[in-house]
C-alpha cells in the first residue's frame, strides 16, 4: 500500500474524460492511500475542483476515499530554502503544499503533468527532496503493480 500525493491536475483530467486518470484514481482507491496536509490546502483545492466540475465520479471517489480511511496527513510546510528554490524556478506557489506532503510521505510519489513541473523542477525535487514526479501513465503502472513492497 503506497502513499500517493495527487495533484488536483489529475482530478481535472478525469473530468476531461482522461481514462488513464480515472483508472489511476480507482487503483489508488482500491489499493493505496492519498496524502493530504494538516493545513487543509489540498482538501480545499480538491473541494474547489469538485464544486467546479460537479463530476459525480470524482465526488464518489472522494467520498469513498474518506469512508475507506485511505487518507494520510502530513504538514505541507517546506523548508524555506526549498520553497525559495522552487519559486525561483517559476513554480506555482499553490502547488507547494503538494510538494511539502510528498516530501514527508512514506513513498514520496507525486502525480502531475502540470506545466509548472518542468524538467528542472522535477530534477530538483528528485535530487534535493527525493520526491519522484510521475506522469499519469507511469503512476498508473506503479499503482496497478500492487505486488511491489
Amino acid at each position: 500500500m503506497r502513499e500517493w500525493t495527487i495533484d488536483t491536475w489529475v482530478l481535472y483530467k478525469v473530468d476531461e474524460g482522461n481514462f488513464d486518470a480515472l483508472d489511476f484514481l480507482l487503483a489508488v482507491l482500491r489499493h493505496h492511500k492519498v496524502v493530504f496536509d494538516h493545513e487543509r490546502h489540498i482538501e480545499q483545492e480538491y473541494q474547489r475542483c469538485l464544486k467546479r466540475t460537479r463530476n459525480r465520479y470524482l465526488e464518489e471517489w472522494f467520498k469513498r476515499l474518506i469512508a475507506r480511511k485511505a487518507r494520510v496527513f502530513y504538514s505541507s510546510k517546506l523548508p524555506n530554502r526549498h520553497e525559495k528554490a522552487l519559486l525561483g524556478m517559476n513554480f506555482d506557489r499553490s502547488d507547494l503544499p503538494f510538494v511539502g506532503v510528498a516530501y514527508r510521505s512514506k513513498d514520496k510519489l507525486l502525480v502531475s503533468e502540470d506545466s509548472d513541473y518542468t524538467q528542472q523542477v522535477c530534477d530538483y525535487l528528485q535530487q534535493q527532496l527525493q520526491v519522484k514526479v510521475l506522469s499519469l501513465p507511469q503512476a498508473l503502472e506503479v499503482a496497478e503493480n500492487i505486488q511491489d513492497p
